[in-house]
């Protein structure tokens, strides 16, 4: 491990442990949110919002509704638009998660690799 390398400094310890950390964290996230997106695929009812969202979508509710000067107006979605809206909106969310927990792994990365060249400087 690179720890163990060459006693190095404090910071550069402190930067290896960091950066596994935020790999970790970014791993365990990363499986946790695809568990979720298998569950909601597998059996919706099982997840909560994917739950709510679908005795939503099955009522036919309003999804827009209100007035310009004197003309009141609504505008009312059948379930299979509305399903189709809220797959779109849930897989966008979920490509974003995943975005974001990459870019946490690669700042992890970017911490080891960062000590890694603390150290070699520091043998320079």
């Amino acid at each position: 491990m690179i720890v163990r390398q060459t006693g190095g400094s404090g910071v550069a310890n402190f930067l290896v442990m960091l950066g596994g950390a935020l790999v970790v964290f970014g791993a365990v996230l990363l499986l946790a949110l695809g568990f979720i997106a298998l569950d909601a695929v597998r059996s919706p009812e099982s997840v909560g919002i994917v739950q709510h969202l679908l005795t939503a979508t099955a009522e036919g509710k309003q999804a827009v509704a209100g007035s310009v000067g004197e003309l009141q107006f609504a505008l009312t979605l059948d379930e299979p638009v509305s399903t189709v809206i809220f797959v779109f909106l849930g897989f966008w969310v979920l490509g974003m998660m995943a975005s974001i927990i990459t870019r946490i792994i690669e700042a992890g990365r970017a911490l080891m690799s960062a000590a890694t060249d603390w150290r070699s400087d520091e043998n320079v």
